[in-house]
């Protein structure tokens, strides 16, 4: 699989709202879980916009570079966690019994099972990480297998 190749600078700007501003995170998981089903993944990105790890991961998300790769592969589902306090039930659908540090990440297949267990907050260092570094993850979770 081509993986897709991004800027080496960690030099981007980040996107001011996207949590706040993303469409609500029930209809969206309940389009992605039904797209899912034709092969994609879903990435569900639990954030606030008051982190500036989960507003990185979304950032580079919305990177023009990725967004053929992405929309070929997961369905992106941007979900609003507040003070830790909003979406914790869709969290816990996903295993995770309380959200611990934003951004949380899952990738999940069309049966609703964790493809990243124990990995969910491997991002909270997104700032620091270069955006090489997002698109190898999304590349190896778009095709590895449910554990």
């Amino acid at each position: 699989m081509k993986r897709p190749i991004l800027p080496d600078s960690t030099d981007i700007a980040d996107t001011a709202t996207p949590y706040a501003s993303a469409p609500d995170p029930r209809g969206a998981l309940g389009n992605a879980e039904y797209a899912a089903r034709s092969g994609k993944r879903v990435l569900a990105v639990f954030g606030a916009d008051w982190c500036p790890d989960a507003r990185r991961f979304a950032s580079v998300l919305a990177l023009p570079q990725l967004q053929d790769f992405l929309s070929e592969r997961y369905e992106v589902v941007l979900i609003d966690v507040g003070r830790y306090g909003k979406n914790l039930d869709l969290a816990a659908s996903y295993g995770l019994d309380k959200v611990e540090g934003a951004p949380a990440i899952i990738v999940a297949d069309s049966d609703g099972r964790v493809i990243n267990p124990g990995g969910a907050y491997d991002w909270r260092t997104a700032r620091s990480r270069r955006p090489q570094e997002f698109a190898d993850f999304l590349a190896v979770y778009a095709e590895a297998p449910a554990p």
